[in-house]
């Protein structure tokens, strides 16, 4: 067994595939193409076949593009092999992709009568040097498809046209490679026939890590050198980097319809005005608090298209190969990939010097430091919920063929609904053809046994590491908290350790984490059974799955049986999530009273509407000390009901609203959402208002506004609005007595905010 020390890359060459591991037909086929490529180039003295590790790399080259590039690729063109292998690797570094090769080429007609592979054969190898006869295009294309594209035009007897007597032409293949990303061969495309140039046969392919390599044959340059196209091509490129959001065509493929002798689109063609990319201008990007930091990039809270959102920055100076990797890696994962349960992205910047990745944010954090450092434990109800949405991303995932080969705590962040989204793509492959993989990645706490060893792995890597998180939600502890990670990898595959379970764990919960990390992957489950399994226990223990709903309210209530001091509040602040209810009401009790009631959305999903207007002065003078009474929390200025007077009254704002129940304080937790101010003149009518939203462990879910006005005829007016309903089983038990105390307090504060004025009057 070899297990390298967390120090070291987690990279390593392929491994081939033995057949069984394959389809067998593509893995004989494309070992043979393999094989010859291989021979050609040694015979033929190419330096880079005489490198150590050059079969390795070659083989590792086949490997990481799809079976159909070893299949359509011409053995008697194995030196363009090598410069499909020299573009990819160009292509890696930012500052000069696209890269591209271009050289001339003829297309032979295929006749039943003349044509002759082995003349094909000789006529190129006789003259390499490209003078003369030319060399024919890397990929093999069908007959009929060479004699359709005589002279560009549609033929519609394909037989005739293949045994038709046709003329060789000469014309040019030009090979791209870079990063793969949405409408990349629509841009190319696109970028040809701005040159003029006809596209004639194209072969497209996406490798496993991310990058692309497309072929085209093209015809329409004049002159047979490549030094002008190479030159025009190039001007082209530049000014499609200095003008990112020029206009995009896209290509339409045609069948033709010998009924109606009309040419139909084989697939509907989406227009694009150009600015839908996933590509971010930084300069949209507010970028606000650090959240947290690592060796190699920091996240960041900000703001883009006033949606809030999270900035992954990779650190300039750390920026190296791997990282690079790494990065592009990640972006082409999430780029593909659309479920609630998995972190959505928005898009990237990945024009240096400023490299990162922008995602919805995550208002509750990872399930890691949930667990670990704000010291908290689920309930079996929450736990089940918890691991139900992570079996449902991961289902997604392995159903889109995408191994996520890091899944840990860390990787599992919460919404502000408690909802669980699978995050961090850093590592994440496309799973190949053979259904496994090779190379030791991911954390060794949580790292499947066959992963340790660098054995060939599956999808069912991705079910022992969620037997771990699982494990983590049931106790709370870190794995082999007692043991380095390195002890750890070491007792997995040699000792056959696991965490211990606890005694009392239900007897289901037990049997899923024992079958999710057994030793022999073909045992573990796959994520659709655990999915039924997890669903199952939770009927059992009469839990209902309610996707996005709030998984804390019923956890949390924050009670004192003295006066709460300020720091008492401050410890209900640090320990509560964010708001308990649905963003989509997310300050809407700024509406009038007239809008909000006919809102049929909010009666809809049960909220009450609470509305209280009184006179309490007149002028601009009462109308200042009413707006100051707000500023100071003094329509709080009751024995029973309190909020901190230090509290500022600014957007994002966290305060406790203490209320007074009989023998214990209960401390409501509570965030401005909006502060608004109004005046249309010095002497006219003028608005102060703010409106805060409830928090996880508040009783109820909804929003408040307070508000002072000065209308027109100079009169004063104190002004409460909410909408809310029971978000804690105690609040759905009293709620008539809920909303008594809410007409209760609403009385109560106008009378404290009449009081202030005339005390300060």
């Amino acid at each position: 067994m070899t297990i390298k020390d967390e120090s070291e890359s987690c990279g390593s060459r392929a491994v081939v595939a033995s057949p069984s591991q394959e389809n067998p037909r593509h893995y004989r086929m494309k070992l043979d193409v393999y094989g010859e490529v291989l021979q050609r180039l040694q015979e033929s003295n190419y330096e880079e076949a005489t490198l150590p590790d050059f079969e390795d790399h070659l083989w590792q080259h086949f490997n990481r593009l799809p079976a159909r590039y070893a299949l359509d690729v011409k053995v008697e063109r194995a030196e363009d092999v090598l410069t499909h292998q020299r573009l990819l690797k160009l292509a890696e570094d930012p500052a000069t992709r696209p890269v591209f090769e271009i050289r001339s080429v003829q297309v032979n007609p295929r006749n039943s009568a003349d044509s002759d592979p082995a003349l094909e054969e000789d006529a190129q190898s006789s003259n390499p040097s490209g003078q003369g006869v030319l060399a024919p295009p890397t990929f093999g294309s069908s007959p009929n498809f060479e004699a359709i594209t005589q002279g560009n035009k549609i033929v519609e007897d394909v037989d005739s046209a293949v045994n038709a007597t046709l003329t060789t032409r000469p014309m040019h293949e030009i090979t791209f490679s870079t990063i793969d990303k949405p409408k990349l061969l629509s841009q190319l495309t696109s970028l040809l026939g701005d040159l003029g140039l006809n596209i004639q046969e194209a072969h497209a392919f996406s490798t496993a890590d991310g990058f692309s390599l497309d072929v085209f044959v093209v015809d329409g340059w004049s002159q047979e050198e490549t030094d002008g196209l190479k030159n025009a091509l190039s001007k082209e490129i530049l000014k499609l980097k200095d003008q990112p959001g020029s206009r995009q065509r896209s290509i339409a493929f045609f069948e033709h319809d010998k009924s109606s002798n009309e040419l139909i689109p084989a697939c509907i063609e989406i227009p694009t005005d150009g600015i839908d990319e996933w590509e971010i201008d930084v300069k949209q990007l507010k970028v606000e608090k650090k959240v947290a930091s690592g060796s190699y990039g920091d996240l960041h809270r900000g703001t883009y298209c006033s949606q809030e959102v999270a900035i992954k920055f990779l650190k300039p100076e750390r920026v190296n190969s791997e990282m690079l990797r790494e990065f592009s890696q990640e972006v082409y994962i999430m780029k593909k990939v659309r479920h609630k349960n998995v972190i959505q992205f928005l898009g990237a910047c990945t024009r240096s010097p400023t490299l990162c990745i922008v995602t919805e944010f995550m208002a509750q954090g990872s399930i890691y430091d949930f667990l670990h450092k704000q010291k908290r434990l689920f309930k079996l109800q929450t736990l089940l919920k918890v691991a139900l949405d992570v079996a449902k991303g991961m289902c997604y995932l392995h159903q889109n063929n995408i191994i996520h080969r890091d899944l840990k705590t860390a990787n599992l962040l919460m919404d502000e609904h408690g909802l669980v989204k699978v995050a961090d793509f850093g590592v994440a492959r496309v799973q190949i053809e053979s259904g496994v993989m090779t190379a030791e990645t991911g954390t060794y706490r949580w790292m499947a046994p066959e992963v340790i060893e660098h054995k060939p792995y599956s999808h069912k890597a991705d079910v022992f590491s969620f037997a771990i998180v699982l494990w983590e939600l049931l106790t709370g502890d870190i794995p082999y908290a007692f043991l380095t990670p390195l002890q750890a990898a070491v007792g997995v595959v040699q000792k056959g350790l696991r965490p211990k379970i606890p005694k009392k764990t239900n007897a289901k919960v037990k049997e899923l984490l024992e079958r999710c990390w057994h030793k022999d992957p073909e045992q573990r489950p796959v994520f659709e059974e655990i999915i039924e399994m997890l669903q199952q226990i939770m009927n059992e223990v009469n839990v209902v799955d309610c996707g996005s709903a709030s998984i804390f309210a019923h956890e949390m209530v924050f009670l004192s049986w003295g006066h709460p001091s300020s720091e008492k509040q401050q410890q209900v602040l640090n320990k509560t999530g964010t708001f308990n209810y649905d963003t989509k009401y997310r300050g809407v009790s700024s509406r009038s009273v007239a809008k909000l009631k006919e809102d049929s959305e909010v009666e809809k999903d049960g909220f009450l509407i609470n509305h209280s207007r009184v006179l309490v002065g007149s002028g601009k003078e009462s109308y200042e000390k009413g707006k100051k009474a707000l500023q100071n929390w003094k329509h709080f200025g009751m024995d029973w009901a309190f909020v901190d007077p230090k509290t500022p009254v600014e957007t994002g704002k966290k305060f406790c609203i203490c209320v007074k129940e009989v023998l214990p304080w209960v401390m409501l937790p509570l965030q401005v959402v909006y502060v608004d101010e109004s005046r249309k003149s010095r002497k006219g009518p003028a608005h102060f208002g703010y409106g805060s939203g409830t928090l996880q462990g508040h009783l109820l879910a909804g929003e408040e506004r307070f508000s002072i006005e000065l209308d027109g005829d100079g009169k004063v007016w104190y002004d409460i609005t909410s909408f809310s309903k029971p978000a804690h089983f105690l609040s759905f038990l009293g709620y008539p007595y809920v909303k008594l105390r809410q007409k209760h307090f609403a009385h109560h504060s106008s009378d404290a905010v009449l009081k202030h004025l005339n005390a300060s009057s």
